[in-house]
């Protein structure tokens, strides 16, 4: 079986700041090592789907869709010697005012026509309408998995199969008679060997995005918690418009995959919040990320999270002043802190880790396409 994964790399700042770095040595990589070098990268879901199913005997890639450097090396790998004919056709028929896709989009439909998968697989936001997907239909499973916000131009009905963690998602979804499995968060074991980091030296921390449109009661809150006295709070990650100073002033920059893992296994406790559409029920990536490395969460209550965790593997919150009260306390109680994230992530490497998830997810595409 074939599967080719379609996802982004976020935030899209990290990426370029990587690609900086490696500015003397990028334009000499394959396509080939570039990939591993995104894979090596660890944000988002890496290819924690993808590797895990390539040990199940599937035939899997990632396709990083807005990342145009990885586009350029593809088509040229894809292309050859075709390449510089390819690109200017298209430029080509573009001026001419003929119905062509744009160009990126052209070298996704090649490259399926070369990778002849039998699984369609986007995650989140690809930022590619999903009639793109339509042709497709007949011949390959089309799936997506959500766990945010929907995207534009987006609709379920292009799909044969939606995953998502999102309880109310999945009870639409289920409603309008599309076939909805939950795809729970997960952990790779991996992430433990490419840690660097020993010591647990930041108080307390959060690594995320902040506004004040998809993450405002977020940003609200931890603007508050920022503010707490017996503490020091930090946080990574992005924001855009105008945040409280507080949340200014104790941000440090962008952090993501492996540089996130670290600064987790740096900490002591990480408090944890849901993005508005999630209504409180949500139990978000980051939690798993958390708990896998060995930190302590600290997590609002939600209807579902002990659903998921045993008592004593996760702490939660139900109001701002509970919040920094546990912070205070925890912090103080240094063997109760450590012997809870212990359980936490003894919880995580059994029930939730990607080797099994992705035996799971692999039995339910075989059986859809059997269908």
């Amino acid at each position: 079986m074939r599967l080719l994964k379609f996802d982004t790399i976020h935030p899209h700042a990290y990426l370029q700041s990587k690609q900086a770095a490696w500015k003397d040595e990028i334009g000499n990589w394959t396509r080939s090592e570039y990939y591993h070098k995104l894979i090596d990268l660890r944000c988002n879901f890496s290819d924690f789907y993808t590797y895990n199913l390539n040990q199940l005997s599937w035939q899997s890639e990632e396709f990083f869709i807005n990342d145009w450097l990885y586009s350029y090396k593809l088509a040229n790998e894809l292309y050859g010697n075709r390449y510089k004919f390819k690109r200017f056709e298209n430029i080509l028929k573009q001026k001419a005012g003929f119905a062509v896709e744009e160009w990126n989009l052209q070298i996704v439909r090649d490259y399926i026509e070369a990778f002849k998968p039998d699984v369609i697989f986007c995650r989140e936001h690809t930022n590619i309408p999903s009639s793109f997907w339509k042709p497709y239909k007949k011949k390959i499973l089309l799936v997506s998995r959500l766990s945010a916000h929907l995207p534009n131009d987006w609709s379920p009905l292009d799909f044969d199969l939606i995953y998502t963690d999102l309880p109310h998602y999945k009870d639409f979804f289920v409603y309008n008679k599309i076939e909805t499995l939950y795809n729970h968060h997960g952990f790779d074991e991996r992430i433990l060997n490419e840690l660097t980091v020993s010591e647990r030296t930041n108080d307390v921390v959060f690594i995320g995005g902040l506004d004040q449109q998809i993450f405002s009661q977020r940003t609200a809150f931890l603007a508050e918690v920022a503010k707490g006295e017996g503490y020091q709070f930090n946080w990574w990650g992005y924001y855009s418009g105008s945040i409280d100073q507080r949340l200014v002033e104790t941000y440090k920059g962008l952090a993501a995959g492996i540089d996130m893992f670290n600064i987790y296994k740096n900490s002591k406790i990480v408090v944890n919040d849901y993005i508005d559409i999630a209504g409180g029920t949500a139990v978000n990536q980051r939690i798993f990320e958390v708990m896998g490395v060995g930190a302590l969460l600290l997590t609002r209550e939600s209807p579902t999270i002990h659903e998921y965790f045993p008592k004593g593997s996760v702490i939660t919150y139900t109001s701002l002043e509970d919040c920094k009260d546990k912070i205070r306390y925890y912090l103080k109680n240094e063997d109760e802190r450590k012997q809870i994230a212990a359980f936490g992530q003894s919880v995580i490497l059994e029930k939730y880790n990607y080797r099994d998830l992705m035996k799971l997810l692999s039995s339910e595409l075989k059986d859809r396409i059997k269908k």
